[in-house]
């Protein structure tokens, strides 16, 4: 009668041991074969008993570092940072009331332009704008409020100092508040969004 052979799951010990060991030998032969200097190459380990079987799992681990180390490029290093933090800009999209962009741009040649300059002589405004959307989609606003601050620290001031510097300009904050309502008879502030630019380091290679 033959033998027949039952094949080994991949969980049974047996097969663990008998992976290795083959493993073992085929990374053996590479080493040497490489020149890696190991007391294996000189002679064959034995697979008699179990202490002969863990030291073949220990060799194989330290033969496959070997082996990554020797024939795997070298480790890849990280990615240097090319850009700083730039400028934030904010975009205010509006929609403003049918026959009300006249009189909604000189109400911005008010208090808005007057704060904006403001601003530019602090240092914390580099630039300003009101953009007209060409093409608006339904839902979307027909003006943009462009402000360029320096930094985004500049957005961080108090209660306190935004009244006093409103009040500078405007007389009080209660007239700087009434314009604010007669401005809101001209448009509806559709939404606010910020955006910090990723300044490049160095210039544009050629």
């Amino acid at each position: 009668m033959g033998i027949v052979a039952v094949p080994m799951s991949p969980f049974d010990p047996n097969w663990i041991f008998a992976a290795l060991t083959v493993t073992l030998d085929v990374l053996l032969q590479r080493a040497c074969k490489i020149g890696a200097v190991l007391p294996s190459c000189l002679g064959s380990i034995g697979a008699n008993n179990r202490e002969d079987v863990m030291n073949k799992k220990l060799m194989a681990l330290s033969v496959a570092s070997i082996i990554l180390g020797l024939s795997s490029p070298a480790a890849a290093q990280e990615t240097p940072r090319v850009y700083d933090l730039g400028p934030v800009v904010e975009v205010t999209q509006v929609k403003v009331e049918p026959g009300q962009l006249r009189a909604y741009m000189a109400n911005l040649d008010g208090l808005w332009r007057r704060s904006m300059e403001d601003g530019k002589r602090r240092g914390e405004i580099l630039d300003y704008g009101a953009y007209e959307v060409m093409d608006p989609r339904p839902g979307e606003g027909d003006l943009q409020l462009v402000v360029i601050y320096k930094n985004a620290a500049v957005l961080d001031l108090s209660l306190d100092e935004q009244d006093r510097r409103t009040a500078a300009m405007e007389g009080s904050v209660g007239a700087a508040t009434q314009a604010t309502v007669t401005r809101g008879k001209l448009r509806t502030i559709m939404g606010t969004q910020l955006l910090r630019e990723l300044k490049f380091k160095s210039a544009q290679r050629r």
